[in-house]
């Protein structure tokens, strides 16, 4: 019995070994794939059914990007309050709030994801897809920590309003902005920009909605949270 029980250790050991192996490999591929394109432009799609990222590189900027200098304040902290508060204190991850989140999500009987910030919504768009969250989260963390470090503020913000995914077929601010509003995303309201801002947690449950010209009760009490948090924010400085 016993000898048995050695045995069946020593193959979860085993077994153990290879899934970390596995998991700092893929990492580290992660890394070499953020060095190798961080000074690139991603463009990026969600083609069904599967509706997982595709990421292309380019040096140049790819049509329909938007520079940060292009929008308004309002458009880009719309953005930051509704998905990443913390993003100018923080430096790729949020520690704190992620625990706290699970410990929440757990108490509900509810499988813990934790909170994604910028960085990480990025890293797992241009670098790891869609693979399983268990290990994801952690690839996620240690990439988000050396994009934090490699890239400015103003770079990571802009890469990710323009690869956001904003409907089916609806990727970055400028797309977003002419789907929903008819507008160039320069020329969005501080309502506007709230309204995007709130659709990306999950744009195709509220996105049909939006298009038609609509504003279901639950999207639109995020959207007055955010603009009520927006008001308390006008400090809130872009760092170079």
């Amino acid at each position: 019995m016993e000898k048995r029980l050695s045995r069946y250790a020593r193959g979860l050991a085993k077994v153990g070994a290879a899934i970390v192996a596995l998991v700092a490999a893929s990492t580290l591929w992660g890394l070499v794939d953020f060095w190798r394109t961080k000074t690139l432009y991603p463009s990026v799609s969600y083609p069904e059914p599967a509706f997982k990222p595709v990421v292309n590189w380019t040096e140049t900027a790819p049509k329909g990007w938007i520079r940060l200098s292009e929008l308004s304040r309002s458009t880009w902290l719309a953005v930051l309050t509704a998905e990443d508060g913390g993003f100018f204190r923080h430096n790729g991850i949020e520690i704190a709030q992620s625990l706290n989140k699970v410990r929440v999500d757990l108490q509900r009987g509810r499988f813990p994801k934790g909170v994604s910030t910028l960085h990480q919504q990025i890293a797992k768009n241009l670098y790891f897809g869609a693979r399983a969250p268990i290990t994801r989260k952690f690839q996620e963390a240690v990439v988000a920590r050396r994009m934090d470090a490699e890239l400015s503020k103003r770079q990571i913000l802009e890469i990710y309003l323009n690869i956001a995914e904003w409907g089916p077929g609806v990727v970055g601010i400028g797309q977003a902005s002419r789907y929903y509003f008819g507008k160039s995303a320069a020329k969005l309201t501080v309502s506007e920009a709230a309204v995007l801002a709130n659709l990306l947690p999950n744009p195709r449950r509220w996105g049909p909605a939006v298009r038609q010209g609509r504003l279901p009760r639950g999207l639109s009490r995020r959207i007055q949270r955010t603009l009520h948090r927006m008001r308390s924010a006008e400090s809130l400085v872009l760092a170079r």
